[in-house]
């Protein structure tokens, strides 16, 4: 097996990260939530597919991807948001609203995320601040799982940092507290900060409570 290094995806790539991302999501949730049929399923990667589609020409966003060689295969991927002050954030948004017709989400049961999220929003502002700290945001770090534990993910997280540092900004990103992904962050310079945000599992159909964690990587001194 030979994995390339971080390197730029195309349009093309856009169903092979819906699929990543969305077997990444499901496989981490199996053991705690009702599972969604095939035809949810289907209609979820649809979805996240014509997102892709448009984000992998967002101004505003960055993603890398390390490939196999062998097959061409996306092995996993990142995607970063640029530091940007939320003004021109809002800019962009509507610009592309223009451009793009809306597309929307696919009816189904409601999720934890659906409801957990506007609490990750109120995390963040406490931690960035209003107006919002400028910082790199790490949207959606995911790896097929038949390339897990080859280091790819190592390499992705550090994508922007020799920018981050030599402009003296954060790498900000938040995380299920007992996930695995948590370790991975923490072992390449994140800090968690803040208490989190939780969410009981039971209305969804699972068991416990889930919770959201925020962390940084503050900047180095360039030497």
């Amino acid at each position: 097996m030979r994995l390339s290094d971080p390197i730029e995806p195309t349009l093309s790539d856009a169903p092979q990260l819906a699929k990543i991302l969305w077997i990444s999501v499901s496989d981490k949730d199996k053991d705690r939530v009702a599972p969604l049929s095939e035809e949810e399923n289907a209609a979820k990667i649809t979805f996240l597919t014509t997102m892709f589609e448009r984000d992998l020409t967002h101004p505003l966003r960055r993603y890398w991807i390390i490939r196999d060689l062998d097959t061409g295969d996306v092995a996993s991927f990142i995607s970063w948001t640029l530091p940007v002050t939320e003004e021109e954030e809002e800019r962009v948004r509507e610009e592309r609203k223009k451009a793009f017709p809306p597309v929307h989400a696919p009816q189904g049961p409601r999720t934890y995320m659906d409801d957990l999220m506007p609490k990750i929003m109120e995390s963040r502002k406490e931690i960035l601040g209003v107006p919002r700290r400028l910082n790199w945001y790490c949207g959606n770090l995911a790896t097929d799982l038949k390339y897990q534990k080859q280091g790819a993910a190592s390499k992705l997280i550090r994508g922007p940092f020799e920018e981050a540092d030599r402009e003296g900004i954060a790498c900000y990103l938040d995380t299920d507290l007992h996930g695995p992904a948590i370790k991975l962050y923490k072992r390449n310079g994140f800090v968690q900060v803040g208490e989190g945000a939780s969410i009981s599992l039971e209305a969804y159909g699972g068991q416990g409570i889930h919770t959201h964690v925020s962390l940084i990587r503050e900047p180095r001194k360039q030497v």
